[in-house]
């Protein structure tokens, strides 16, 4: 065996090495890296976060490998927006910058989502400043799922306690509405999580799902109904409004879960039903709205408001008034209406003329009769067309929106001038593209 490789050799060669090393470190050379300190890690996050350019990977790894312990003290400074003395390098605390407090976030934010959510749930639990749980709230609404809604109101309900009410919902509120905008299969947890709301998040919850301006946030809506004891009240009001927003008809399961609530006890609940049933436009409340024309007598209470804006139809606010219009209507329903909707396809223009003529004044049914309707718009007689055109505005439904939109180009200026009345309804809001072509005619 070559003597260069012999077992005693080799030992000798590592004891010298060994003792060189203990004889380096007493020298004050260090043989190996020594561990950071968290204050010193800290201190260095800093001053990789203030290079120019700044290596956003390094700053991300940097924070990674100082640990969990390092994003609570981080999370305060950058909620406080100031940076303690020990990890700036100065003898008194400095204010955290707006471009070093960018840098600061993102590699945060940049941390395992698993990371975050374990920080965000040992916050909810830690004596931190307010604006510290307010951070916490802003944070999980960046990337939070259906998942962390429990979570979202448990880092509320901390700040909330701490004194950060008004701050807190507004972060809240914008968080909820950025996790429900990515994850809709989240209002399935709202509905869950809905009981067990604090007081003082009801509000924010129930406008952050207004402003979906959705049907399934309206069915959403509805599904919270008696869910809480002190939202039923917020709930309703907000059906209100979004129905009121929204292309009709609305889910039939939306509108039935509200006309349940007519038959409570409570005078204020049954006042927001109605006004709730009238902004969703429930025939089917019709009769049970008229009964109330007897407890609630004149034509500005609840129940003649409502009837109003279902039958789309003015009365006075005396029962009988009513009661003979709804006779009249399901009679012309019963017999009259499926005649004048099959001469709405006759040949004869004068008989199509009369038909539109008849069938325009039925409102409270407005959809069905806006559907049949318009198979008027692709007859060849343009002053037909623009009739109906007239007669679906008089309806007000949706139904026929997009192939009015298409006549809003028509050859003939009264078809686009009927066009635009019927397709200029709170429905089309959302179509901005066409207002200016609707506002020049």
């Amino acid at each position: 065996m070559n003597e260069s490789m012999t077992p005693d050799r080799s030992r000798g060669r590592w004891i010298r090495w060994v003792l060189a090393a203990a004889l380096l470190n007493t020298a004050g050379a260090p043989a190996f890296p020594q561990q950071l300190s968290l204050e010193d890690g800290l201190e260095e996050l800093v001053v990789l976060a203030e290079r120019t350019p700044v290596d956003s990977s390094a700053l991300s790894r940097h924070l990674a490998e100082l640990g969990p312990e390092a994003l609570l003290p981080l999370t305060v400074a950058l909620a406080e927006e100031q940076l303690p003395a020990s990890w700036s390098g100065t003898t008194r605390p400095r204010g955290l910058a707006s471009t070093l407090a960018s840098e600061l976030r993102r590699a945060l934010a940049a941390l395992p989502k698993a990371v975050l959510r374990r920080h965000l749930r040992e916050l909810a639990q830690e004596d931190v400043p307010a604006s510290a749980l307010v951070f916490g709230v802003q944070l999980l609404g960046d990337f939070g799922g259906r998942q962390d809604l429990g979570l979202l109101l448990e880092l509320g309900d901390a700040g909330v306690a701490a004194g950060s009410r008004d701050e807190l919902t507004k972060a809240y509120e914008s968080s909820l509405l950025r996790i429900l905008a990515r994850n809709r299969d989240a209002l399935e947890e709202i509905v869950f999580s809905f009981p067990a709301t604090p007081d003082a998040l009801l509000d924010a919850t129930v406008t952050s799902l207004g402003a979906l301006s959705s049907h399934a946030a309206l069915d959403c809506l509805s599904g919270l109904l008696g869910a809480h004891p002190r939202g039923t009240a917020r709930v309703l009001a907000e059906i209100a409004r979004l129905g009121s927003r929204l292309r009709h008809p609305v889910p039939p399961t939306v509108c039935h879960r509200v006309r349940l609530w007519l038959e409570q006890d409570d005078e204020l609940l049954k006042v927001l039903t109605a006004d709730a049933l009238g902004a969703l436009g429930d025939i089917e409340s019709i009769p049970r709205l008229m009964e109330y024309l007897d407890e609630w007598p004149g034509a500005r209470t609840p129940a003649a408001k409502a009837l109003r804006a279902i039958a789309g139809v003015s009365r006075a606010g005396r029962p009988e008034s009513w009661r003979t219009w709804y006779a009249d209507e399901l009679d012309w329903w019963e017999g009259e209406a499926q005649r004048q909707f099959t001469q709405l396809r006759s040949l004869d223009p004068a008989v199509v003329f009369n038909a539109v003529r008849l069938v325009v004044p039925h409102r409270w049914r407005r959809h069905e009769v806006a559907s049949e309707l318009v198979v008027v718009l692709d007859r060849p007689e343009f002053e037909l067309v623009s009739i109906a055109c007239k007669g679906l505005a008089h309806l007000g439904s949706p139904v026929a929106v997009s192939e009015l939109i298409e006549l809003l180009e028509h050859e003939d200026a009264a078809v686009r001038r009927g066009s635009s009345r019927g397709s200029d309804d709170p429905h089309l809001a959302q179509a901005p593209a066409h207002r200016p072509r609707m506002e020049a005619l």
